[in-house]
């Protein structure tokens, strides 16, 4: 497993990374619409999101690369 570094990844610069509480909108290939960020797990760099369109709470990579909109 690779690890990821958000400090020194410099693709995730330029894109906000979202917090607990933050709506974003997924613009990744999987299309699940807006969701609701639950939570942040720091040690495996995962988010747990609340999709609305689903209506499912799955974990979704947090360094943003590009992937979702913090709204």
């Amino acid at each position: 497993m690779a690890n990821i570094n958000p400090t020194t990844d410099p693709f995730e610069g330029a894109y906000q990374r979202a917090k607990p509480n933050q709506w974003i909108k997924d613009l990744s290939q999987r299309k699940r619409g807006l969701g609701l960020v639950k939570r942040i797990n720091e040690g495996t760099y995962g988010m747990e999101v609340f999709w609305i369109k689903s209506r499912q709470t799955t974990w979704a990579v947090w360094p943003n690369h590009g992937h979702y909109k913090v709204i």
